[in-house]
């Protein structure tokens, strides 16, 4: 179930063969079991194969978001306004976010935390916003404003290991005359601060997407991007792009 700032979480320690918090929905003794539709029930009209109101849809435990990153020997799910940890056995009271409305977020090390607002506009009307990257230190959050305007999508991502950077790639809208470039852009994050912002290609398309891996190997970063389709061209051949960034 995906909300920026709401999930059902469900976790396993037997590598996925049962499930908490509701486990073996086969075991006698539970008060619900899973709903198990036969196929005849499914061939049916949505609105005559509702399940019984005895079972149990989706047993599991509410959290602030659906944001999951590893955080020290358990995970941090993060979301618009919260953020909480489990430690491997219990899920620890709830703390405060930065309170990015659109987050994204990595992990660096056991438990460095960075969240950017990923600034995504879908309709591509905004004409971007400002980049800010927050980092939690001793329990609380430093902001960073890396770009003043013109933002229009943020991801982020770590070298793990001995790599020990974070990168924030990001679309940037530059108007050269009566062009529009969108330009994909990073900065590196190491030895405590951010670097310059460096270009890695100027398009002139408009970029659908920036992704990357939550964290990538220790020597490079890697990145992706693809062009935007209108409705009226959707089908048609799109753009595609990936660059490979050193880390140093």
């Amino acid at each position: 179930m995906f909300n920026p700032d709401f999930n059902l979480i469900k976790y396993s320690d037997d590598d996925g063969y049962t499930w908490a918090p509701c486990k073996d929905a086969s075991a006698a003794g539970l008060p619900r079991p899973f709903y198990e539709p036969k196929l005849e029930d499914l061939a049916k009209p949505p609105a005559e194969r509702k399940p019984p109101k005895n079972i149990l849809l989706w047993p599991s435990t509410p959290v602030p978001g659906a944001i999951l990153v590893p955080y020290n020997d358990g995970i941090a799910a993060i979301g618009v306004a919260e953020w909480q940890v489990h430690d491997g056995e219990k899920w620890l009271p709830k703390k405060k976010t930065p309170g990015f409305s659109k987050p994204i977020a990595t992990v660096l090390g056991a438990n460095q935390i960075f969240m950017a607002q990923t600034n995504y506009d879908w309709q591509g009307k905004s004409g971007g916003k400002a980049l800010v990257c927050a980092r939690l230190v001793n329990g609380e959050w430093n902001r960073d404003t890396l770009e003043t305007e013109g933002v229009t999508d943020v991801v982020l991502t770590a070298c793990r290991g001995s790599g020990k950077a974070v990168f924030c790639f990001y679309v940037k809208i530059v108007k050269k005359d009566d062009a529009v470039i969108n330009e994909v852009r990073y900065r590196r994050w190491a030895d405590g601060k951010w670097g310059k912002s460096y270009l890695i290609a100027a398009e002139d398309f408009r970029i659908n997407h920036v992704t990357a891996p939550m964290v990538c190997p220790a020597d490079y970063a890697a990145v992706f991007w693809d062009e935007h389709k209108s409705r009226a061209k959707r089908g048609l051949p799109s753009a595609l792009r990936f660059a490979r960034i050193p880390n140093r």
